[in-house]
């Protein structure tokens, strides 16, 4: 089900509203990681409300589920989650599962048949862009200019974002299977052999672009592989676009033009990191 621009341009009003008000209670208090408080819980929170789990839900415990890193050994998540599918009036009419449960077209299969679905949405609806929006909160508090480039021109946000996740792709490799029996840069593939895609040395191909490895907002678009292509293209990329696009501006709004923060925010990294998913660990901002 993908998820065009227009339809999630109505969590527009809701994404400043909660990354704003995360980061101005940062603020209030002095400071405070970006990583933790700001990125993970704003994707994690965004893509919950759009897959339509009920208020009170834990929705930490089911993403530490849905990623496997918390053991469901007794099956209790799972024979919950199961009988909140064969409940369609637990899910507002108006979100994914809401949607899929009250749809009458047999390829989407039964309730239960939506488990696996239900993990894969939590599950890559968070990860990536969390770390995207992490990544992006970096390049931009690493690099004072930008900041204050794009403050100026409010124009530059969405190539901003583009070449970030260019820059820094939040998911780096990729695997496929060839399809038929060909020669890839003088080595011979068959149908059936597994094949490892680099999206992040891809999107760093200094035949492309100029300085690849240079952050530059400023660089004439062209495509990248960040958000796969073709019949692989990210179903969630304009509600990712539209997360990093608003928590910029709610990054701008705290930290204030240079007139007034003349000795600060100070930002403590350990800068972009991770083999699989790159993104900050850490990105302490202090007031």
């Amino acid at each position: 089900m993908p998820l065009p621009r227009q339809a999630v341009t109505r969590w527009q009003a809701r994404l400043p509203a909660d990354g704003l008000s995360r980061m101005i209670a940062m603020a209030d208090r002095g400071g405070g990681d970006l990583v933790g408080e700001v990125a993970f819980p704003v994707a994690l929170m965004t893509i919950a409300s759009i897959i339509g789990f009920p208020p009170g839900t834990r929705i930490g415990t089911l993403y530490t589920w849905a990623v496997g890193l918390l053991d469901d050994t007794d099956g209790k998540i799972a024979t919950a989650m199961t009988e909140w599918l064969g409940t369609p009036s637990m899910w507002s009419a108006d979100s994914v599962l809401g949607r899929l449960l009250r749809c009458d077209d047999p390829a989407i299969g039964t309730d239960s048949a939506l488990l696996p679905a239900v993990r894969l949405l939590l599950s890559t609806g968070t990860e990536p862009p969390f770390r995207a929006l992490a990544t992006l909160m970096y390049a931009v508090l690493h690099d004072p200019a930008v900041l204050e480039a794009v403050r100026a021109d409010a124009s530059l946000t969405p190539a901003l974002v583009q070449e970030c996740w260019r820059w820094e792709c939040p998911l780096t490799w990729v695997l496929r299977r060839c399809t038929t029996d060909t020669e890839l840069c003088g080595v011979r593939l068959r149908a059936g052999d597994p094949v490892c895609v680099n999206l992040a040395s891809a999107n760093r191909d200094g035949s492309r672009w100029a300085d690849a490895d240079c952050f530059d907002p400023h660089r004439s678009p062209l495509p990248h592989l960040a958000v796969g292509s073709g019949p692989h293209l990210c179903l969630g990329r304009h509600l990712a676009a539209l997360e990093a696009e608003e928590i910029l501006g709610g990054l701008l709004w705290v930290t204030g033009p240079p007139s007034a923060r003349p000795s600060g925010p100070v930002p403590d990294t350990d800068g972009v990191s991770g083999r699989g998913f790159r993104s900050p660990r850490r990105l302490t901002l202090r007031f």
